[in-house]
């Protein structure tokens, strides 16, 4: 089947942002699956395979959208633009599209920190399913992992003795940003990542909706290394959250390369085989 591919820009209340369409070029297709990318150089790194899994998509008669969050790439704005709420008003916005081109069912597939802003975004949509890849489900154990970028690299140099979390965030206070591998986040976003948890949008969710109804079909992927298709403490935890919340939630052990952190492009075809089961099964019912 041929791919139709449609890069355009998108306006949303802060700015245009960069928006990828592929679809199958012979027939219409009434299912759409939004890639909500992971953030910072893990976005990068998982461009390959975001490509490969929209072509595999198309041929499957399902068509995608990639867009790069305000402030990253080829979206307006800078990268210390973003924020947890800008992100995940992004999304919506994108989803809102797609209903006003008259797609009738929406996935979002959220990867790594994608996952927080899919799930945010869920809180006020009406979405058909929910799939994430290796999520991460507590924003400030991330934000944790994120500053030891910055201290690792410091190891290498003279100022290994000064750079700690600590001192990070005095200089984030101080400036209201600063730099980690190559980025410049601000204070806002590392304050909106630590408040943000699968924890904390459940209880948002239930304050208003039904827990699940909202997360009707959701589906947690992880790339592990761990033998007899285990998943590791943390997600089984997490499926245990929503499996108490009467959430019909699957969870997938996928052995392989985690692509979004190797040196080198890698792909995991098991991980896009398993994904793609998912819909094309959930269509079939």
């Amino acid at each position: 089947m041929k791919l139709k591919i449609e890069p355009f820009f998108h306006p949303t209340s802060s700015g245009e942002i960069f928006l990828l369409k592929r679809s199958p070029d012979e027939v219409k297709s009434s299912s759409v699956l939004v890639f909500v990318p992971p953030f910072a150089e893990e976005a990068n790194k998982s461009r390959h395979s975001i490509s490969l899994m929209a072509s595999r998509l198309a041929e499957a008669g399902i068509a995608s959208v990639y867009f790069d969050y305000f402030g990253s790439g080829e979206s307006q704005g800078h990268f210390h633009d973003g924020s947890v709420t800008r992100y995940t008003e992004d999304l919506v916005s994108v989803v809102e599209l797609l209903k006003s081109q008259g797609y009738e069912s929406i996935t979002l597939l959220g990867i790594r920190c994608g996952a927080l802003i899919a799930l945010n975004a869920a809180k006020t949509l009406d979405i058909d399913r929910l799939l994430f890849w290796n999520p991460v489900l507590n924003g400030k154990l991330w934000v944790n992992q994120f500053f030891r970028l910055r201290i690792a690299a410091s190891m290498a140099s003279d100022d290994a003795k000064n750079v700690s979390a600590k001192t990070i965030r005095e200089e984030l206070e101080a400036q209201q940003y600063t730099e980690i591998a190559g980025y410049s986040v601000s204070q806002t976003f590392v304050d909106e990542m630590e408040s943000t948890s699968l924890e904390t949008i459940l209880e948002d969710i239930a304050q208003s909706r039904n827990t699940a109804n909202i997360l009707c079909n959701t589906t947690l992927f992880e790339v592990n290394s761990l033998s007899d298709n285990a998943v590791t403490p943390v997600l089984g935890k997490a499926a245990d959250l929503l499996r108490a919340k009467n959430v019909n939630v699957q969870v997938i052990a996928i052995s392989g390369d985690q692509f979004w952190m190797t040196q080198e492009i890698t792909l995991n075809t098991a991980l896009f085989d398993d994904t793609l089961n998912q819909l094309t099964q959930v269509r079939v019912e």
